[in-house]
């Protein structure tokens, strides 16, 4: 061999490598870059939303799985979810009260024609709330916590019903049971709070503690006058529910740069 070429021939060598481990979708390459901003942003008894950044160039489309907590993986991936636009996903189907694994990763146009690459898989947890059945004896109505955020959750009925206050209402009690660690807890930490719904279009409570844990009982009231009790359903609970935190928000935030633009207040570049 004539050592003058070697290092001529050691660089067709890498680059040979460097472009077989671009077109192989098990070796996640550098340029196809893991997404970013993943979190869920809504859940119900059956689906769970999530979002991510908007695409980057060179972007083909991602590819996202769901795994119940504890199950195999093996086969999960054969066969994910696509999605070629947009930056949201609803995982549906899900199996009610059930805490899952989320996973998602970018695939990019790859410098082989015909070929792709793929970036390494990213993971975030969820759990889906939990639908209880009201039985009145004539007829049973699932209810489950749904939309939650940093102040509210919703309730969903299933099958919808039609609410007034003078026919079928809900009466709702509720209370703070736990806050997150740090936080100094509120006056109303364990007191119960109750809220009477009487129209289908307010099944929600607002103004919850960010971040804190609620046991929610559900009643359902059938006919009579506006608070009359003597015929209302058997109370259902607890369904618990954990409130969005603001922080939870921004921690897909990534390379926080701060500089200091005024006296007293600075300003994060992102």
């Amino acid at each position: 061999m004539n050592i003058r070429n070697t290092p001529f021939i050691l660089i067709l060598l890498l680059s040979a490598r460097t472009l077989l481990l671009a077109g192989n979708p098990e070796h996640p390459v550098p340029g196809c870059s893991e997404p970013a901003g993943f979190a869920w942003t809504a859940v119900t008894h059956e689906s769970v939303t999530v979002r991510w950044d908007s695409a980057a160039a060179g972007t083909v489309r991602f590819e996202l799985v769901a795994i119940k907590k504890g199950a195999s993986t093996k086969l999960a991936f054969k066969n994910p979810a696509r999605v070629d636009t947009g930056n949201t996903h609803t995982f549906g189907g899900l199996d009610i009260n059930t805490a899952y694994d989320l996973f998602i990763r970018r695939v990019c146009q790859s410098a082989i024609p015909g070929d792709l690459d793929y970036s390494d898989w990213v993971r975030i947890s969820a759990k889906t709330a939990a639908a209880v059945p009201m039985d009145c004896s004539f007829d049973t109505t699932l209810v489950a916590i749904s939309q939650v955020t940093h102040e509210r959750f919703n309730l969903n009925l299933s099958p919808p019903r039609k609410l007034s206050p003078n026919g079928r209402r809900l009466l709702l009690r509720y209370r703070l049971t736990a806050v997150p660690p740090g936080y100094n807890p509120p006056t109303i930490l364990g007191q119960w709070q109750e809220r009477l719904i009487s129209d289908e279009n307010k099944l929600y409570v607002d103004h919850l503690y960010q971040g804190g844990t609620y046991d929610v009982y559900v009643k359902q009231l059938r006919d009579g006058s506006y608070m009359e009790y003597t015929r209302a359903c058997k109370e259902v609970g607890p369904l618990q529910v954990v409130i969005a935190s603001r922080e939870r928000d921004c921690d897909y935030a990534q390379n926080v740069t701060l500089s200091c633009t005024g006296a007293d207040f600075v300003t994060l570049h992102f």
